[in-house]
């Protein structure tokens, strides 16, 4: 069975593919506005300890997603 978890959980060099956003559609919009929709294979560049934001790259492009953010797109470990 595929594992499928918010990205804050990933490690740095974990690859997932966005699985769903949980949340409403202003959410939505950002994050597409970001770059990031469904079927995006993203990598974890860098993750800050606690509650701070994680660092993705997708498609040749970097971009920092918030904690709160963050733990509401889900992803299936690649």
């Amino acid at each position: 069975m595929e594992s499928v978890v918010p990205i804050n959980t990933l490690t740095e060099g974990e690859k997932g593919e966005i699985i769903s956003f949980e949340g409403g559609s202003f959410f939505q919009k950002k994050l597409e506005e970001m770059g990031l929709r469904i079927g995006t294979t993203i990598t974890i560049v860098a993750r800050q300890w606690m509650k701070g934001p994680v660092i993705v790259r997708f498609d040749h492009t970097e971009v920092a997603i918030g904690f709160n953010m963050a733990k509401r797109i889900m992803v299936k470990r690649a």
